[in-house]
C-alpha cells in the first residue's frame, strides 16, 4: 500500500512539473505574439493606415454584397480616349478623379 502511495505522489509531482513547463511554454508564446502585434500596431500608427492585411500588404478588408467582408483589392483603372474605356454606371463616380490624377 505504501508503494502505491509513493508511486501516486511521484506521478502527481511529475504531472505538476509537466503543467509548469506547459504553462511556461504557453506564456512565452503569448509574449512573442504580444511583441509581434505590438510591432504591427507601430507600423499602422506610422503609416496612418487603419488596417493591415496579414496575407498581402496591398489588400484591404472591404465590405461586399449582403454585409459580407473579405480581404481583397479595390482596383480602378483609367485609359485614354483612344482606348475607349467602358465603365459600368455604378463606377462612374470614380472615373473623373482617376482621369484627373492621370493627367497630372
Amino acid at each position: 500500500m505504501q508503494d502505491l502511495d509513493t508511486c501516486d505522489a511521484q506521478e502527481d509531482k511529475q504531472a505538476i512539473e509537466l503543467k509548469k513547463r506547459d504553462v511556461a511554454k504557453k506564456l512565452e508564446e503569448l509574449k512573442e505574439r504580444k511583441e509581434y502585434y505590438g510591432s504591427l500596431q507601430k507600423v499602422m500608427f506610422k503609416s496612418g493606415e487603419k488596417q493591415i492585411s496579414m496575407s498581402d500588404p496591398e489588400s484591404r478588408s472591404l465590405q461586399l454584397k449582403y454585409g459580407i467582408t473579405d480581404v481583397c483589392y479595390n482596383v480602378q483603372a483609367v485609359a485614354d480616349r483612344m482606348s475607349k474605356t467602358i465603365t459600368p454606371a455604378r463606377r462612374k463616380q470614380y472615373l473623373l478623379p482617376m482621369v484627373k490624377n492621370t493627367k497630372k
